[in-house]
């Protein structure tokens, strides 16, 4: 699903003017059948899909959240990238993406593996030349599909890029990305693994106003096994901070990477039978 044209919105008197999309990519089918085959998740794909002008303040948010895999016989999960650029001349400017990956789908039958989740990629790039500028990016990848008497799927990776360009005013950028977790494994499948997790932040001022950039990145979970399956990794993480500006004003730059847990593997015995669901 790729949207083409963007959505507008304009005020020639120099008023403020906020647009917002979101869109979500459909799920999958579902199957009772272990030789059918099970949907797709709709992937989503919004680059530049929303636009504004105006001489006063812009806010723009583009969310793009990707459809789950079917479950059943392990329906592939779908993607989400959301990608925004914008600069000129305003009395303020604040970007924010969103890409959330789809769930993996389940399979509930002997052999074969669920699906991995869906993959998200957010980017925000702003440049103001007169004013504040703001970029603020979101990604998590999606959950990665649950097994039952089969391997369990791995969660989604997640990048998150957010930059922000200022020649008068302040400039704030913020990543944030989480890699999706693998999946519990049960009935003897092996567990999913989490996914990767990447965050850049970027703030650039000309002038002497206040500079920050923060980048967050957590990996995915690993899942555990219960019935002699193997458990699953924890996943990495990194994240990265730059910041500056020429003049005397607060220069802050944080980053904060936390790889993914880890769950051991156990085994039990016991007569009732479960399906993993979402």
């Amino acid at each position: 699903m790729l949207f083409r044209s963007p959505i507008f919105g304009e005020s020639t008197g120099g008023g403020g003017v906020t647009v917002s999309v979101r869109v979500l990519g459909g799920d999958g089918g579902s199957t009772s059948s272990s030789t059918a085959v099970a949907g797709k998740g709709a992937s989503v794909v919004l680059v530049d899909a929303i636009d504004a002008s105006t001489t006063g303040g812009i806010y723009l948010s583009q969310v793009a959240e990707a459809g789950d895999g079917g479950d059943g016989a392990g329906g592939q999960a779908g993607d989400a990238l959301s990608e925004l650029t914008k600069s000129g001349n305003y009395s303020g400017l604040i970007l924010k993406t969103q890409a959330t990956g789809g769930w993996g789908g389940s399979r509930n039958f002997s052999g074969g593996d669920a699906t991995a989740g869906g993959t998200a990629t957010a980017v925000s790039n702003a440049g103001n030349a007169l004013g504040d500028s703001s970029a603020q990016a979101l990604a998590s990848g999606g959950l990665g599909g649950g097994g039952y008497i089969a391997n369990s799927g791995d969660g989604g990776d997640a990048m998150a890029e957010a930059s922000a360009d200022t020649s008068l005013g302040g400039a704030d950028a913020l990543a944030w990305a989480e890699g999706g977790g693998g999946r519990f494994g049960a009935g003897g499948g092996n567990a999913g693994s989490g996914g990767y997790a990447t965050a850049t932040a970027t703030a650039t001022g000309s002038g002497n106003d206040a500079v920050a950039a923060t980048a967050t990145a957590i990996g995915g979970s690993a899942g555990g096994s219960l019935g002699g399956g193997l458990a699953g990794q924890g996943s990495d993480a990194v994240a990265r901070a730059f910041a500056t500006n020429s003049g005397t004003a607060d220069v802050t730059a944080t980053a904060e990477a936390t790889g993914g847990g880890a769950t051991l593997a156990s085994t039990t015995t016991s007569s009732a039978s479960k399906s993993p669901m979402k």
